[in-house]
């Protein structure tokens, strides 16, 4: 468990628009307590710190050793809050919502996200249809070509195979 809560923290320092998970129970109870914002803040502070002199000095100093512990200690300041936290109801219930509405945030982005995609495969499409013209010559190849591109990228196997499950069923 203490292994999870960690990389928790860890994922919680990359900006929010680079995450491709929903908020974390973490996450929403920082962003509605005062006091657990503070102590996560401390045990960022702390941690960067310690890991700073490790890079610096190594393990074996005294000042590494020293910054270690007061990691720890940040760590049980920031879980004992959490924890309190998660003794009262109304918190774990206001938690629970902005994970929902952050799953669903996620969900639409994805959505429109992959709209985006799709439109520039399509555009795409033309493009090698109007070269094909031109041409005088099929550009089969290049479409396969960023077809697997697209599909591999950008992870639309699973939309093109509902489409493709719907329109046989139909």
């Amino acid at each position: 468990m203490a292994v999870a809560n960690r990389v928790e923290t860890l994922r919680l320092e990359q900006p929010a628009e680079l995450r491709k998970s929903p908020m974390s129970e973490l996450e929403a109870f920082i962003q509605m307590d005062p006091l657990l914002a503070d102590l996560h803040k401390e045990f960022q502070d702390v941690r960067r710190n310690h890991r700073d002199l490790l890079f610096k000095n190594g393990s074996d100093d005294p000042m590494a050793q020293m910054a270690a512990d007061m990691q720890d200690s940040a760590w049980c300041a920031m879980e004992t809050r959490r924890m309190e936290l998660r003794s009262q109801p109304i918190k774990v219930r206001q938690a629970q919502r902005m994970q929902h509405e952050s799953r669903r945030e996620m969900e639409k982005q994805e959505e429109q996200d992959r709209a985006k995609v799709i439109g520039g495969f399509i555009q795409q499409v033309a493009t090698v249809e109007n070269r094909k013209q031109e041409r005088g010559m099929p550009g089969l190849i290049e479409w396969l070509i960023f077809y697997i591109y697209v599909l591999r990228e950008h992870n639309l196997m699973p939309a093109f195979k509902k489409t493709a499950e719907y329109r046989m069923a139909a």
